[in-house]
């Protein structure tokens, strides 16, 4: 039914956020590293 998918795709969010947060991260760890040296 529509509720339930609703509910996964609003659960899925804060997943989502934390994924890309880390691959922010990451790009900005893989810059760093590349401008030590």
């Amino acid at each position: 039914n529509l509720r339930s998918s609703y509910a996964v795709q609003f659960h899925d969010i804060p997943g989502l956020l934390f994924v890309s947060s880390n691959i922010v991260a990451l790009k900005h760890l893989m810059t760093a590293s590349l401008d030590s040296k």
